[in-house]
Parts: structure tokens; sequence; C-alpha cells
């Protein structure tokens, strides 16, 4: 009769753990932000750095700038959805959209 009280504040602690803002965010995956290659990786980074920066303090959630070897790999990737979010050129975006 002792462990069926005593069951329920372990199973509770757990629940109340898994359940909050912390866990939440650790189990979070991060947004991919895909760069149309226009530049160099250096250029790309020390240019859209203070972008990415300032959309994980707005999301609240990391965000990852990838880009491709080059036009094809990123047309590839970008109308797989391999990206969440996307920086391109708007008649590129209006292609991709259609594909």
């Amino acid at each position: 009769m002792l462990k069926t009280k005593i069951l329920p504040i372990p199973l509770f602690l757990l629940c109340f753990f898994c359940s909050s803002p912390l866990f939440a965010a650790q189990k979070t995956k991060p947004l991919i932000l895909g760069v149309f290659p226009y530049i160099s990786a250096n250029q790309m980074i020390s240019q859209l750095s203070p972008l990415v920066s300032r959309m994980e303090e707005a999301l609240d959630r990391k965000v990852v700038m990838i880009s491709a070897p080059d036009f094809m790999e990123y047309m590839k990737r970008v109308t797989k959805g391999d990206y969440d979010l996307v920086i391109t050129a708007p008649h590129m975006g209006r292609l991709s959209q259609k594909r």
C-alpha cells in the first residue's frame, strides 16, 4: 500500500520536468536558413551573421545558415524542401514556388 502512494510523486515530477520550457527548447530542431550562393562563404558569414543572431533572438530558436556549392545544387535543395527559410532573389523564389 505504501508503494502506491509514493509512485505518483516521481511520476508527477517526471511529467513536470518533461513538459518544462527548458526541456522543450532542447528538443526543438534549429531552423535551416538557406542562402543563395551569390558571395563567398566568408562574406556570407560576415554579412548575414547579424541577421541570423537577430532571428534567433526574435524566434527564441537556433537558426543555422547553410548555402550550396553552386546555383543548381541550391535550386535542388530548395525544391526538395531542405531549407525552412530561404534568402534568394525574388524571381528565384517564384521559380522555386512553381516547382
